[in-house]
């Protein structure tokens, strides 16, 4: 790793992307690749492509996809309760305590993932995993005009990365 891509990396990790909205992340690539290809370009698709000595030959091709597992807002009550379900294949069992940004129209809005406390739980419902149905709340989201959206259908939920990416 280079004292150039690991910087890339972090930026590249902490910028939502979650699929159908992976427009964040790829422009960070773009911006990374205008370093050194001879051309970069993004298509109406959400495609991204770098050209590196366009003339050249053999032609090569290195292709991957730029988009994370993520959730999507389906409701939030008026307790500002969030439901959601999933982008791509969760566990709902490592949900609990991930943070995550509500990506809404207003700007980001930073929560936690929580359910009941273990203290308040009966018997019969510490034995139970958890459900994407469940109740969940970001923290910060404890009423409804807490930098909600008003519509909030569809609005997408990105896990931060507890990670540190560190040098060797």
């Amino acid at each position: 790793m280079t004292a150039t891509s690991l910087p890339f990396l972090k930026r590249l990790l902490d910028t939502p992307g979650p699929s159908g909205f992976e427009t964040a992340a790829a422009r960070v690539w773009r911006e990374e690749t205008k370093e050194f290809a001879d051309e970069v370009r993004g298509d109406t698709h959400g495609n991204s492509v770098a050209v590196i000595n366009p003339k050249g030959a053999p032609r090569l091709m290195f292709a991957g996809h730029i988009d994370e597992i993520g959730l999507q807002v389906t409701h939030i009550d008026d307790e500002g309760y969030v439901y959601f379900a999933a982008i791509g294949g969760w566990d709902p069992q490592v949900l609990v305590g991930q943070r995550v940004l509500l990506l809404g129209p207003a700007g980001p809005v930073r929560g936690v993932i929580g359910k009941k406390a273990v203290h308040m739980m009966k018997k019969e419902e510490l034995d139970k995993v958890s459900k994407f149905d469940d109740r969940w709340r970001p923290r910060r989201a404890r009423r409804r005009g807490a930098g909600l959206p008003e519509r909030p259908h569809g609005v997408p939920l990105h896990r931060q990365p507890h990670r540190r990416v560190r040098r060797r």
